[in-house]
């Protein structure tokens, strides 16, 4: 049997209505232009709602650090961190880019390293077009200065991009309402408040910190976005069975009381199939 295609949103709306009753349903039906303008956000937030920690609303971003700031900036799509590892490298292998293509980087025209000293290190980039992403670095050339990453950048760097090559990396520990008073250097803290996060002490520098982090499944883009598609294959009977409730009830369909129970039965396990216990912390 061949591994299933990835469903789109039209897929698990369409076979939701089906299931549903609504049998002769396409989209080109008002009845699924109604679906998706009055019902589809309110099933992608009882879904969130219903567990937050889910594995699949798991990913991987980074974030910058700005010299003098604690604020940091987070991804738009954030939810609650997972963990944060701050890079730092020495002046050699901090940097402005020459330019950049696809799925490379010319380093500055100063730097030298031997190749294999290179391989396998993060590349992160730290302010100037295309900033806040990384990449591994597949391979270097001298010569020519230039390092091919193992995927294409989201937004190619120039001339104005500013770069670090992770060599250390340090876990930041989490220390909720407080605020130590150290001098500017490598951020070693963080603390979140509400929505926003800030990290101490503040940096002497710019420093990348790779966020791994939870989404909130309503702010993502459910056509393009791979972790939503990816949420839509794993948990595709969640979400027919919930297009298919929702259908029910706009329909005044018979079967609706008893689909309402079912789905209330199937967002508890969901639930319960995805707890997150974490250890005490004396600071939280």
């Amino acid at each position: 049997m061949p591994i299933p295609t990835q469903p789109t949103r039209e897929d698990i709306v369409l076979q939701g209505m089906i299931d549903a009753g609504q049998y002769t349903i396409t989209s080109a039906s008002p009845a699924y232009t109604v679906f998706l303008a009055s019902h589809w956000e309110t099933l992608k937030t009882e879904i969130w709602n219903a567990c937050r920690t889910d594995r699949f609303l798991e990913t991987t971003a980074c974030v910058v650090a700005t010299p003098g700031q604690s604020v940091v900036a987070l991804p738009t799509d954030f939810d609650s961190d997972i963990s944060l590892t701050v890079y730092d490298a020495e002046d050699p292998f901090r940097g402005t880019a020459q330019t950049g293509a696809a799925s490379t980087i010319t380093l500055a025209s100063t730097f030298t390293a031997d190749p294999l000293e290179l391989l396998g290190r993060f590349i992160f980039t730290l302010s100037g077009t295309g900033s806040a992403q990384f990449r591994q670095i597949l391979s270097y050339d001298n010569g020519t200065k230039i390092a091919t990453v193992e995927a294409a950048w989201t937004t190619i760097p120039d001339n104005t991009t500013a770069y670090l090559i992770g060599v250390t990396a340090f876990t930041l520990t989490r220390a909720d309402y407080m605020r130590p008073l150290f001098p500017s250097y490598r951020p070693t803290q963080y603390m979140r408040l509400g929505t926003g996060l800030q990290v101490f002490p503040a940096g002497d520098r710019a420093y990348p910190i790779l966020m791994n982090y939870r989404v909130n499944l309503t702010r993502l883009n459910d056509t393009t976005d791979a972790v939503f598609l990816k949420h839509l294959q794993e948990r595709r009977y969640l979400w027919t069975e919930g297009v298919k409730t929702r259908t029910m009830s706009r329909f005044d369909d018979d079967r609706y009381q008893a689909q309402k129970d079912y789905w209330n039965t199937c967002l508890q396990q969901y639930g319960a199939q995805n707890v997150v216990y974490t250890q005490t912390q004396g600071s939280r």
